[in-house]
C-alpha cells in the first residue's frame, strides 16, 4: 500500500516555546492602538450618518460636492494635527 501524503503541510508540535511566546508577545495592542482604532470607527460612523442626512433629509443634490470637501477638511485636519504634534515635539526637547 501507499503512504497516503497530506495535502497540506502539518504544523509540528515541536516549536520551542521562546518562539511562540515571541510570536504572541508582540501582537497585543496597546492603549493608543485601542484609541486609533476607536477614533476612526467613530469618524467612520459619523461621515455616513452625515452623508445620509445632507443627502436624503436635505436634498442635496450634488454627491461629489460633500465628497470633495470632506476630503479637503480631513486633509487640512491631518496637516494642522502633524504640524501641531512635531512644533509640540520641538518645544519639549529643545
Amino acid at each position: 500500500m501507499a503512504k497516503s501524503i497530506p495535502i497540506l503541510p502539518m504544523a509540528s508540535d515541536d516549536l520551542p516555546t521562546r518562539v511562540e511566546e515571541k510570536l504572541f508577545k508582540g501582537s497585543a495592542m496597546t492603549k493608543r492602538g485601542a484609541y486609533a482604532a476607536i477614533s476612526y470607527m467613530a469618524c467612520a460612523v459619523l461621515l455616513v450618518l452625515f452623508n445620509k442626512a445632507a443627502l436624503s433629509s436635505y436634498n442635496f443634490p450634488c454627491a461629489n460636492v460633500i465628497t470633495l470637501c470632506q476630503m479637503i477638511s480631513s486633509c487640512c485636519l491631518l496637516y494642522v494635527l502633524r504640524r501641531s504634534s512635531s512644533f509640540l515635539l520641538m518645544l519639549k526637547n529643545p
